[in-house]
């Protein structure tokens, strides 16, 4: 039952899902990892742990020790802790990062030219009470990760605060879609301009005008195709997606 009401909560958010079946392969590095050359199109693993996946523990490792070795960025993300996400699964990742010897790096940092290894960690959509609930363990972790924010238009004055308490403890604000919709599919619809114009620009634009500076955008279920990267590319300097919608 406890499985059953966790599923029903994931569908009512919209929260990205990914089968264990697309985890990348460590051995394909183009999948996971950004290697100070400038590539615009990133990609994220999700460590949600109470969706109903089990996590591979051994590929994370693999991948952070890559990351460590080759001086590279790798890649991982996730939702609501306490719901879709453990306590623990953060710890762990964050703690492979540390003994690892890897830098926190957030998306905005990708800008900057000083190659050395990383692990841009994000949380994506609205659930910003649950997203400080865990202040206590990035700052143990001296974690500074980006948080894409979806559906600004419904957001509280109490979620105003809490994002700019996150943003004062010296993490990213990035644009996650103004109503989080499946891109291909409303492109299908409406045309890519229209994505642009209705999902992407405005939710750029909110948190520009919150005082924020928006660099990079994630695409909702990580949901795109090479048309939409290269009309979404023309307005922000990258996009990230998830494993099954990476580019080779």
């Amino acid at each position: 039952m406890k499985t059953l009401l966790v599923m029903l909560a994931l569908a009512a958010c919209g929260t990205d899902k990914v089968d264990e079946s697309q985890q990348p392969n460590p051995s394909s590095p183009a999948d996971v990892y950004y290697k100070w050359d400038g590539r615009r199109v990133l990609c994220s693993v999700p460590i949600d742990d109470l969706t109903g996946v089990t996590r591979n523990w051994t590929a994370e490792e693999s991948r952070v020790k890559e990351a460590s070795k080759q001086g590279w960025v790798t890649f991982a993300h996730a939702h609501i802790p306490g719901t879709t996400v453990s306590r623990d699964a953060l710890d762990q990742m964050l703690t492979l990062a540390d003994q690892n010897q890897l830098d926190y790096i957030r998306f905005s940092d990708m800008d900057a030219d000083h190659p050395h290894g990383g692990l841009a960690f994000a949380f994506d959509d609205t659930s910003i009470t649950e997203w400080l609930s865990i202040r206590d363990l990035l700052q143990a972790h001296r974690a500074k990760v980006t948080f894409f924010i979806s559906k600004w238009q419904t957001l509280t004055p109490d979620d105003l605060r809490g994002i700019a308490t996150l943003a004062a403890d010296g993490h990213d604000i990035e644009p996650h879609s103004v109503n989080h919709v499946h891109a291909v599919d409303y492109v299908s619809q409406h045309g890519v301009a229209d994505y642009v114009q209705q999902e992407v620009v405005p939710s750029i634009e909110a948190v520009n005008n919150a005082g924020y500076h928006a660099t990079s955008y994630a695409y909702p279920f990580g949901e795109h195709d090479d048309a939409i990267d290269a009309a979404v590319l023309q307005v922000i300097g990258r996009v990230r997606t998830t494993p099954g919608e990476c580019p080779p």
